[in-house]
């Protein structure tokens, strides 16, 4: 596959068993593509800034990731970047959080299969057109006025 696809996507996890499983999904999507992975949070805003990515994918449960502090500091500094948080525990406990510093989506693991492929097309459609959004909200879709898109279980 192209390495520059409609949708290239940075990982942003300690488990590199977890990361390759996660590549490996991803890629069986035609048009997305994983440009980088990043181990831990210190290289993520340096790998942002070099591979420009559209989606930034940052989990929660790594040791030594501070997942929020991570996607909180890259939203500043790469607004136009989609980021959404990988969590083993509940999304709704983030979701709050995540559409307060304009996060694009909490995804549980256990769901990723289900999910994943959803806020992959819904930032991947923002990317191509910026004037339309949408967010999901526990599976269904509402206009916004905001960039959010947090997919529920």
């Amino acid at each position: 596959m192209n390495k520059r696809a409609a949708l290239n996507i940075l990982l942003i996890n300690g488990d590199s068993h977890f990361r390759e499983l996660l590549k490996e999904f991803i890629e069986l999507t035609d048009g997305m593509v994983v440009i980088g992975e990043v181990m831990n949070d210190k290289e993520a805003a340096e790998a942002v800034e070099r591979l420009k990515p559209n989606l930034v994918l940052v989990d929660l449960s790594v040791p030594d990731i501070e997942g929020i502090r991570t996607a909180i500091e890259l939203k500043g500094k790469f607004p136009k970047v989609g980021i959404a948080l990988l969590t083993k525990y509940d999304p709704k406990d983030y979701s709050m959080i995540a559409e307060m510093i304009g996060l694009d989506g909490v995804i549980q693991k256990d769901s990723l299969v289900k999910l994943l492929p959803k806020l992959l097309k819904d930032v991947n459609s923002r990317t191509r057109n910026r004037k339309t959004t949408m967010s999901v909200n526990h599976g269904r879709r509402h206009e916004r006025h905001s960039r959010h898109v947090t997919p529920g279980s």
